[in-house]
């Protein structure tokens, strides 16, 4: 583990998913109840979230997420919470998915994804020729089977859902096979959900409260119900 807001927020949101359950995790990112952010539900998400600091190495405190995941490439940590792009990093480590290394899902995801999005932004054109090349640049991309055939070098999951994932790894496979089940399994990064005053409030609690043993659960849990009932107004 690494103690930066990058990895401290994968962790949260981890255990948000999996402890707190989907349905608080869609009223707190997706509604901005501060109620439900402020709940026995979150409470104990934070809870299970500081148990896991036994589990952590002392040296982790801002060590970038491809560091700490060259730990788990070299026998020295067992695993870490990381999404699909963490499979470039193995890749460029000749390691294969199912050989070399292995994907779960955290405990209590198995109908729950955490999402966010990478995406193609095209500069606004007039002229017809540009614009045309634009929407066929757009299918082509969108195609399933070019879909499919990035991903396999990207690491992620196709955007389109109906994409033939059988002859990628089984780590997009188990992943796929969450995301195609509904979108009541499709869950938002905090970056799809906050601006970024509230991104970087929620940031700097997590990173606080991973950093200090001494703040209960309690205490963070009644901080992150004020600070998404300041974004709900």
């Amino acid at each position: 583990m690494g103690g930066n807001a990058q990895q401290t927020g994968w962790l949260f949101y981890t255990m948000l998913a999996g402890v707190g359950g989907k349905e608080v995790y869609q009223k707190v990112f997706v509604d901005h109840d501060a109620a439900a952010a402020g709940s026995e539900n979150v409470r104990h998400a934070f809870e299970t979230m500081g148990k896991m600091r036994q589990y952590a190495d002392a040296g982790g405190a801002n060590r970038k997420w491809n560091d700490t995941l060259a730990l788990v490439e070299t026998n020295k940590a067992a695993f870490m919470i990381a999404g699909d792009w963490a499979k470039g990093d193995f890749s460029a480590a000749g390691m294969t998915p199912g050989k070399e290394y292995g994907c779960a899902l955290a405990p209590g995801t198995q109908d729950a994804y955490v999402m966010t999005v990478d995406v193609f932004a095209f500069p606004k054109v007039k002229k017809p020729d540009q614009l045309a090349a634009q929407h066929k640049l757009a299918e082509l991309m969108m195609d399933p089977a070019v879909q499919v055939e990035f991903n396999k070098y990207k690491g992620s999951l196709p955007a389109r859902l109906d994409a033939d994932v059988g002859s990628l790894d089984t780590c997009a496979q188990i992943g796929q096979k969450v995301m195609t089940a509904g979108d009541v399994n499709q869950l938002p990064n905090f970056a799809l959900a906050f601006g970024p005053d509230t991104q970087g409030q929620i940031e700097d609690l997590l990173v606080h409260y991973w950093s200090t043993p001494a703040m209960s659960a309690v205490e963070a849990t009644k901080e992150f119900s004020t600070i998404i009932a300041n974004a709900a107004g």
